[in-house]
């Protein structure tokens, strides 16, 4: 039995070496470099080149400093695109070297950057009222003589030129826009005949507080704000100087250019400037009516948007090319613009307020957006969607605008579609 068992045994251990011989896996199809190994990670290695290194340095993840635009105001979902302000700084009017303007040349009413300031000079008595301008640099001398300087001896940040408000007999001064909007505010100061007769009182004013300091006086400058027809909109009144405060070291005669806020004046067509004080006698005020201003801003924003068909072509509302867009406002405001490859049209440093924005191309139905609100530092982004106003005969592929289907306009589709040309989202 032994002697038959045992070629039965080698038979099955010959039968089970070649099995284990055929199942073997020796790794050699894994390509490996030299003296190295796999761990089954599998990390796609990242060599890092795209970094920006200077010779001999390294980033440890913390040097970089991070700049999060907290200190930027804006209103919720908008942003700053740096291009929304209108600055009046009369820097645009030609002066020699420590002199002014009164109008003594008849032209009466002058310009700055298209905003009128109203003049009116007296040839027989050599005398103005309205606004000048000036560069004058005279803080010091006192006296009718010096009507012309400003108590800084400079415009805003130094500037060379700035205004200079006179309320005589004629009228009151007055800024007339070229229409109605809203005026963010302007800078004001005394003037240095007006601030040294408040300060020591001269042969027709007296001393601001008296004798002992106690006296209550004051100096207004008031702005009233009108529309186109007219209609006050607003009042807003600042203090030249103020000595009406009990608590001592809290009186006041303004000796440095300060903002005032005119936007609450609502939209305006003219701003008209007055001035009162507690110094008055039998032939009215006695403090010298004048005034300082520079720096008139009109805060603007902008408007964008998009002129697309109200159907999907070819699985995308089609950008409108060639449609004309036009913002209309109050007083007469209107501007156009047309869309551009795209169906993008922008409008860029409109005046606050409200307006309507019409959109017209051919062949297809006109669209009315009311209520567009442009505000500073916003910009409203209005898409609009147009219906056919006829059949499609071609037109709604016609991603050109040349009133035609063509090879152009199916490139332009599927270039489109394949991201070498950008479509803006509808």
């Amino acid at each position: 039995m032994k002697k038959l068992l045992l070629p039965f045994l080698c038979l099955l251990l010959l039968i089970g070496i070649h099995s284990a011989d055929a199942g073997v896996t020796d790794f050699e199809d894994l390509a490996l470099s030299d003296d190295s190994y796999y761990n089954g990670s599998e990390v796609e290695s990242s060599h890092f080149e795209d970094l920006t290194l200077s010779d001999n340095s390294y980033y440890n993840g913390s040097e970089v400093e991070t700049t999060a635009f907290e200190d930027l105001l804006l209103s919720s979902d908008s942003y700053y695109n740096g291009s929304e302000v209108q600055t009046i700084d009369f820097e645009d009017r030609t002066l020699a070297s420590n002199s002014f303007y009164d109008g003594s040349d008849g032209g009466g009413h002058w310009a700055s950057n298209n905003i009128m300031f109203s003049n009116h000079y007296d040839p027989v008595w050599g005398s103005w009222d309205g606004f000048a301008y000036s560069n004058r640099t005279d803080t010091s001398t006192p006296g009718f003589t010096n009507q012309f300087s400003a108590i800084t001896g400079a415009g805003v940040d130094n500037s060379s030129t700035y205004c200079v408000g006179y309320v005589g007999w004629a009228s009151p001064p007055t800024v007339t826009l070229p229409e109605a909007r809203v005026v963010g505010g302007a800078y004001f100061t005394n003037s240095t005949y007006a601030y040294l007769s408040i300060q020591d009182g001269d042969q027709f004013s007296k001393q601001f507080g008296g004798d002992d300091g106690t006296d209550p006086d004051w100096f207004i400058l008031s702005i009233t704000g009108k529309d186109e027809n007219g209609d006050v909109t607003g009042t807003k009144e600042f203090y030249l100087a103020d000595f009406r405060s009990d608590t001592a070291g809290e009186d006041y005669i303004l000796n440095q250019w300060t903002w005032v806020d005119l936007s609450g004046l609502g939209s305006v067509k003219t701003l008209e400037f007055t001035l009162s004080s507690s110094d008055v006698g039998t032939y009215g005020m006695n403090t010298p009516a004048y005034f300082c201003m520079d720096n008139l801003t009109l805060p603007a924003g902008n408007v964008s948007g998009r002129v697309t068909t109200a159907t999907e072509i070819v699985g995308y509302k089609a950008g409108i090319m060639g449609a004309t867009a036009t913002l209309v406002g109050t007083g007469g405001f209107t501007t156009s613009v047309s869309t551009d490859e795209n169906g993008v049209y922008t409008f860029e440093d409109i005046p606050v307020g409200i307006y309507t924005l019409q959109i017209d191309a051919p062949a297809f139905d006109a669209q009315t957006v009311s209520g567009v609100s442009v505000t500073f530092r916003e910009n409203p982004a209005m898409v609009v969607r147009l219906d056919q106003s006829m059949p499609p005969q071609g037109t709604p592929g016609d991603a050109t605008g040349d009133d035609k289907l063509g090879l152009d306009d199916v490139i332009y589709i599927l270039q489109v579609l394949s991201g070498v040309k950008t479509q803006p989202a509808p």
